[in-house]
């Protein structure tokens, strides 16, 4: 501010208060990182306080050996080194949430230091995702350890994006790191206890702006999070600075159950406990039900031999050693409204399985259908409940309502309802007073979800995904029509905006007076806040990055790495290099390094895997990884923001100066790259003393996959066409030609390595001498790495996991088939990997016989076509779909491009939209696709949200080359015609208009809400212009159904062509805006 009041007059002021703020550079780490815990997973947060705890004297033996664990440690041969993690496990409703919350109480009475964090499926959305597990272990051992909290503190400032990165990174930056420095030694014991981690679900981490044409992130399955949970944990063990021993309570799910059968680097795992019949579990439930049945007589004043031993030893037999059934038992006596705890008895002995068999479930779910049948609406409560968990009945995110009265407001046509439909369920899920505005409703014990999830156990009572999801939309827009209200959607995001709820814009603007230039007023009291930034942070550099498109980014922790032992003599090579440089230093190199080779050779696992390499060792690496996966990545915009801002992290110094270029040019980021090069980049490099004691390198993988920007004048009549189209190759020279220019300036002491195909942009640029000095010798990935070897191990160890799931014969397969895979590979790692997915996706046979088949797909005159068998084995699998051609216009849809590149679809963000373009029939999309599963991810059919994604590129590349794919070559022509077809079906099917914009989108929009927009200047049916009719020449027309066409271009001045379309007759008339067009018929 440089004045409050310059220019003010004639006023008068009562009272003023001017308060600077600024706000010291680092504050109190804990608020920080505050934020961004899980207060609920703690042990003794609130709302755990009701959480199930062991009932006295029961469950005491395993409480005993766990507590002795902890403090003693494994008593065996203390030379046997044993990674200090216990898995305890056990079905639903054996009680191991209550013995780790009884353990927690017990180490804290006792004094041992324990850390925790409880996962919960039908708590807070914190408890239910793996994003705040570490910081909220950092935050315990922050309050914990005395000098803990400043490296954390330190650790958050230094690197903004943090929070974004893996699991991996915030465990080495808020945990190990921390130790390290404060070198803890402890002299008592402590423990990291994680319970419930099966009911960690998996975080997405998909665009909600990237089309599946373009290929987004493969859905993640909960699984996948639970085992990187398993890896970081089971590496903090192993790390000298850790100091804890590690429990970890879960279900029996085949994730654990592998996990802890292997042992890691050599070193086994300390014997899991399983919760079984050796901890005599009916005993404890038999005390627990004494001591309960005992409350109840007394509150009820009943008779001290009710119920009668028999009737005990019953309910015992039928709990089949799951305390849940007991407790909900007791809860069902103690809480229905429908007679007395005599009665209510009766009532659940006699819900018992007539046929239980050897599912140890079969009493609970019999009780279960009776309480829910006890319901006024059973199908409507089971309903709400879903709604009450905030999930479909698959799983995927439904809505996030948090307090019980906000489901209410939701679900309830007329006050009262909740407790008309919920009030006897009392027993299944805690139900807030209705006077209770904050609390929600929670279910007692996951089973239920377990239970209400299969059709098999809950029978009639089964919900499916469809649906609920129509039940959902059914109220929303009952809330709609009662009262004013918005709906705003974004995402898989649903936000209800009623009058009494307030959403307030986010303001930013910079102020130099509050009131300059004021005068006639007068002031009772002014208050002015000024809150200073303490320096120049990387917010606003923040907010142009992609952070996805970093190594150890969230986003990529699933990315190929190598397998291990594989691709080691390429990646020992490009590793000397970054550290040594080029060997002659005589002779003038450009310090950038090209790797490459065609698709499926491994490049991206390659690049992953140095990154992680050179972190480990010391050496300074900023990365940016293209893909299709997310908006942000498969464009250069966010390239050397992404850049600068790694930079900023790892050099001292540099971030003020970017920090001041941004300040100095409010629109650098809308300049163009080499402008952005040099403000962010190499100015600040020249500004600050690097001479690098230890090397450095900027990797950039995937840049044959950086998408054209292009920039349409919107102001252009779409008549008269809009801007030329940027190519492909444009932007990808244009970052070579960047990347060359920095290599060479003396302020940029880096080494670059660039991964991408041999495409002919590439092989161009690195050929040709730069000022006649030449780039370091390319790497190709051919045979002279030896490729065949790192298959034979990739195969080797997936066919091992294929027996081991299997139950196969341990010489399977021979080392004959291995040879010949190997052979019939050339140097593929995709032909390797289709091969096992084809083998363990496939539903036309075992393991074995897919084999055989697999191994008969081979060609016949390979000749120097390395892909030869690779296109044969595509061709076997596209032939086994019931109709392949009609396969392959669905898989160019998915791609939502033409087979000549062309953009096809801009927003067909999920496999549902797909398949509501183009299925005649339900089922349709499992009809043709069923059996392509090991070429493309394929979700559930009742999936709302996830794409279609194919697996390689290479599958592409053989569709789009009529030599290599032959009969099942399908041409733009064809394609278009399908296409138009289908929408038109559509338009015929609900009489529905298509729109089209700026001769460059044709949308779609039918009754139910369906929208998909169509490139439709890039069909190249007809040398003509489309909006003129000739496109409709070869479209399938039947009936005497209408269809129209409306052309238009922007506001004002705009030009509208109409097309009436009748079966064999195009009807067109071109008008100018506001002219009442009249129709001249044409054949």
């Amino acid at each position: 501010m440089t004045s409050y009041l310059s220019g003010a007059h004639d006023f008068s002021l009562n009272e003023l208060k001017v308060v600077n703020v600024t706000p010291s550079p680092v504050g109190d780490p804990l608020h920080e990182l505050a934020s961004h815990i899980a207060a609920g997973a703690l042990h003794d947060s609130d709302e755990r306080c009701d959480a199930p705890k062991c009932h006295p004297e029961t469950r005491i033996a395993v409480q005993d050996e766990i507590y002795g664990w902890i403090v003693h440690g494994d008593d065996p041969d203390p030379e046997q080194k044993i990674v200090n993690i216990k898995w305890v496990t056990g079905p639903a409703g054996t009680g191991k949430s209550a013995i780790m919350g009884s353990l927690a109480d017990t180490c804290k009475e006792n004094g041992v230091l324990a850390v925790t964090f409880f996962f919960s499926s039908s708590a807070s959305l914190q408890r239910r995702t793996k994003t705040a597990f570490i910081p909220t272990l950092a935050y315990q051992l922050a309050r914990l350890l005395p000098g803990f909290k400043d490296p954390v503190g330190h650790a958050m400032q230094d690197d903004p994006l943090l929070f974004k990165k893996n699991l991996r990174v915030q465990m080495e930056a808020l945990i190990l790191t921390p130790l390290r420095r404060i070198g803890v030694k402890p002299t008592q014991p402590g423990v990291v206890l994680v319970d419930g981690l099966d009911e960690c679900e998996a975080e997405q981490y998909l665009d909600s702006h990237v089309s599946s044409s373009r290929g987004a992130t493969t859905r993640r399955t909960d699984d996948e999070d639970q085992l990187e949970i398993l890896q970081v944990l089971w590496e903090a063990s192993l790390d000298p600075a850790f100091p804890f021993r590690i429990i970890i309570a879960s279900r029996p799910e085949r994730v654990f159950r592998e996990f802890f059968r292997n042992d890691k680097q050599g070193s086994p795992f300390t014997s899991p406990l399983v919760l079984d019949e050796k901890y005599n579990p009916d005993a404890d439930i038999a005390l627990f039900l004494l001591a309960k049945f005992s409350e109840i007589r007394r509150r009820y004043n009943l008779s001290p031999s009710w119920p009668s031993p028999e009737i005990l030893a019953t309910l015992v037999d039928q709990a089949s050693s799951q305390f849940i059934y007991a407790a909900t038992v007791i809860r069902y006596i103690t809480t229905s409204r429908q007679g007395n705890p005599q009665i209510l008895l009766d009532h659940a002995l006699k819900a018992k399985s007539t046929s239980p068999g050897t599912n140890p479930f079969s009493h609970l779910d019999a009780f279960y259908t009776l309480i829910l049948r006890s319901a006024p609406d059973p199908i409507l409560a089971v309903k709400w409940i879903w709604v009450i968990k905030g999930q479909l009945v698959d799983g995927h995110l439904l809505i996030s309502l948090t307090a019980a009265s906000l489901v209410n407001l939701l679900l309830q046509s007329d006050d009262g309802d909740a407790e008309h439909v919920l009030g006897d369920l009392h027993s299944l899920i805690n139900i807030p007073p209705s006077d209770d505005l904050e609390s929600p409703y929670r279910a007692y014990h996951k089973s239920l979800y377990d239970y209400l999830g299969n059709e098999g156990r809950c029978g009639s009572l089964y919900v499916d995904g469809v649906h609920l999801a129509q039940f959902i939309w059914g109220r929303t827009l009952n809330i709609c029509k009662r009262e004013p209200i918005s709906i705003i959607t974004g995402g898989a995001a649903l936000i209800l905006a009623r009058n009494d709820f307030n959403l307030s814009p986010s303001l930013t603007s910079t102020m130099t007076s509050y009131l300059s230039g004021a005068h006639d007023f007068s002031v009772n009291e002014l208050k002015i806040v000024n809150i200073n930034s303490p320096t120049v942070d990387l917010n606003e550099l923040v907010s142009r990055i992609a952070a996805g498109a970093l190594h150890d980014s969230e986003e990529r922790c699933d990315a190929p790495k190598c397998h291990p032992e594989t691709r080691v003599a390429v990646q020992d090579e490009i590793y000397s290099w970054i550290v040594h440089g080029d060997p002659d230093p005589e002779q003038k190199i450009v310090n950038i390094k090209w790797v490459t080779g065609p698709a499926g050779t491994g490049k991206t696992a390659i690049m992953g895997s140095l990154a992680d390499t050179c972190k480990k060792n010391g050496v300074l690496v900023v990365t940016f990884f293209f893909s299709s996966a997310s908006l942000q990545r498969r464009t250069k915009t966010a390239l050397i923001p992404t850049l600068a801002y790694q930079l900023a992290q790892y050099l001292p110094g540099l971030k003020d100066h970017v920090g001041q270029a941004m300040q100095d040019d409010p629109l650098l980021f809308k300049k163009n790259l080499r402008v952005q090069m040099e403000a962010l980049i190499l100015t600040p490099l020249r500004r600050i003393p690097v001479k690098s004691i230890r090397p450095g390198v900027v990797l950039v993988d995937g840049l044959d996959e950086c998408e054209p920007e292009q920039y349409f004048d919107s102001d252009v009549s779409s008549f008269r066409g809009p801007t030329t189209q940027r190519k492909q190759y444009e932007d990808r020279l244009e970052i070579l030609q960047l990347l060359w220019e920095a290599s060479i300036d003396p302020a940029f002491p880096f080494r670059i390595v660039i991964a991408s195909r041999p495409e002919r942009v590439f092989r161009e640029f690195f050929e040709s001498d730069k000022q006649g000095c030449p780039f370091a010798s390319p790497i190709v990935l051919d045979e002279k790495y030896n490729p065949d070897a790192d298959i034979a191990l990739f195969l080797q160890a997936k066919f091992s996991e294929i027996r081991r799931r299997y139950n196969l014969s341990s010489s399977w397969p021979s080392p004959e088939i291995l040879a010949t895979l190997l052979d019939q590979a050339s140097g593929q790692f995709i032909y390797a990997a289709t091969i096992i997915r084809y083998i363990t996706t496939s539903r036309q046979g075992n393991p074995q016989i897919l084999l055989e088949r697999a191994l008969k797909a081979k060609s016949t005159s390979p000749g120097t076509n390395p892909f030869s068998h690779l296109d044969t084995f595509y061709t076997h699998i596209l032939q086994s779909a019931p109709d392949p051609i009609l396969a392959v216009k669905w898989l160019w849809v998915i791609k939502g491009e033409l087979p000549n590149r062309h953009p096809l679809f801009s927003c067909m963000g999920t496999a549902l939209l797909v398949n509501m373009l183009l299925q005649s029939d339900d089922g349709d999309a499992e009809h043709v696709l069923g059996d392509l599963h090991s070429l493309i991810n394929i979700p559930p059919s009742d999936d709302l949200e996830s794409p279609y994604r194919a697996y390689h590129k290479s599958l592409y590349d053989y569709l789009g080359n009529e030599d290599r794919c032959g009969s099942l070559y399908v041409d733009d022509v064809r394609l278009a015609q399908f296409i138009w077809g289908r929408m038109l079906n559509i338009c015929i099917r609900e009489s529905i208009p298509i729109i089209a914009e700026a001769h460059r989108h044709v949308a779609l929009q039918t009754r139910r809400g369906f929208f998909v927009s169509f490139l439709a200047s890039t069909c190249p049916i007809s040398r003509g212009t489309w909006a003129k009719g000739s496109l409709f020449h070869h479209l399938p027309l039947t009936g005497g159904r209408q269809g129209v066409l409306c052309q238009m271009g922007p506001f004002g001045g705009c030009s509208i062509e109409f097309i009436k379309i009748v079966p064999g007759i195009v009807a067109t008339q071109h008008a100018k805006c506001g002219e009442n067009p009249s129709f001249i018929t044409a054949k």
